[in-house]
C-alpha cells in the first residue's frame, strides 16, 4: 500500500501544501516500506519519527499561513491538527512502553485515513481561501 500525491484529490494547487503533502506521503510510504521488510525496531521507530517530525513542521507552516491570511477556520483547523498529534503521541507512548517499538500497521492506518480526509476536506477548504484572497502561490 502506497499513497501518491498524484492522486488527483490529494493536490491543492497550493505549492507549499502540496510540497509538505508530498514529502509526508513519501515518509509514510517509507515507514510502510521498512515496516514490511521485517526491519528491527530501531529502523521502524527513525522512519516513525521522521514522519512525525516531517508532519509537526508541516503543522506549523499551514498553521503559521493561516493566521497570516486571516483564515477565519483556523481554530478549527487547529484543532484537527492538535487531535492528530495526540494520538499519535498516545499510541508512540503505549508502543515504546510495551514493545520498545512503534505499532507501525496502526500508525500507517491511522495516519493513511487522517491524511487522505483531512487533505480532502480541511486543508482543500484552506486552499480554496487562499486562492480567493489571492494569496495560494506566495
Amino acid at each position: 500500500m502506497t499513497m501518491e500525491t498524484s492522486q488527483g484529490n490529494l493536490i491543492l494547487n497550493v505549492k507549499f501544501m502540496d510540497d509538505d503533502h508530498k514529502a509526508m506521503l513519501d515518509s509514510l510510504n517509507a515507514l510502510v516500506a521498512v515496516s514490511s521488510s521485517g526491519a528491527e525496531a530501531v529502523a521502524i521507530n527513525e522512519a516513525f519519527v521522521d514522519l512525525v517530525n516531517l508532519t509537526c513542521a508541516h503543522f506549523e507552516r499551514e498553521e503559521m499561513s493561516m493566521l497570516e491570511n486571516g483564515y477565519p477556520e483556523y481554530a478549527q483547523h487547529k484543532s484537527e491538527h492538535s487531535a492528530l498529534i495526540e494520538q499519535i503521541s498516545a499510541l508512540a507512548q503505549r508502543l515504546n512502553v510495551e514493545t520498545n517499538s512503534v505499532p507501525s500497521d496502526e500508525v500507517v492506518a491511522l495516519l493513511t485515513n487522517w491524511v487522505s480526509q483531512h487533505i480532502q476536506t480541511a486543508d482543500r477548504a484552506y486552499a480554496r481561501y487562499l486562492r480567493e484572497v489571492g494569496a495560494a502561490n506566495r
